[in-house]
């Protein structure tokens, strides 16, 4: 398990939620929990506000919610901890596991996973895969808009689309 240096428990509030297929919002009653063996908060790099504070964390880093959970190596929340705007996580593999609006498990793995809170998109980079059902889907890159449930992909080595009868729970 986690020896972790660093476990936080925020409100729902705090991210609203992680994704999930449907509107990103939970009762106050519900807590996201973060972990990861180190923390520390610093200044936005390069350009745009240049108040705007990250928090980093990294060594097995999680973060969960009720119905969805992450985890990589390392991740940053830009933005302050109780309203954020983006989530990036870090991994080789980065993995978010989430139910989608059928109520199907969806899987996401790539080298990195970047969430938009506010424009609710999943992108999913470096030997990216998304399944959800009997669909797997990769490629270089893959965006997936949460709220509208569209996907896009694109690849150098073009972008592969599986059909199964096996359902993405099942798949590790």
């Amino acid at each position: 398990m986690f020896a972790p240096v660093c476990v936080l428990v925020l409100a729902a509030a705090a991210f609203g939620a992680a994704p999930s297929a449907q509107k990103l919002s939970q009762p106050d009653d519900e807590l996201i929990l973060i972990r990861a063996d180190r923390a520390w908060e610093a200044a936005a790099q390069g350009g745009g506000d240049s108040g705007a504070q990250v928090l980093h964390l990294e060594g097995n880093f999680e973060m969960r919610g009720p119905d969805w959970r992450v985890t990589a190596n390392s991740a940053q929340v830009h933005g302050p901890l109780d309203d954020p705007s983006e989530l990036i996580v870090l991994g080789a593999p980065a993995s978010i596991v989430f139910t989608d609006a059928d109520g199907d498990a969806a899987i996401g793995q790539g080298g990195r996973i970047v969430y938009w809170r506010w424009r609710d998109l999943l992108e999913l980079h470096d030997n990216a895969v998304l399944k959800s059902g009997d669909l797997s889907v990769s490629g270089s890159k893959i965006i997936y808009d949460l709220e509208a449930e569209r996907l896009q992909s694109s690849g150098e080595d073009g972008i592969e689309f599986v059909l199964s009868g096996q359902v993405a729970s099942d798949w590790d």
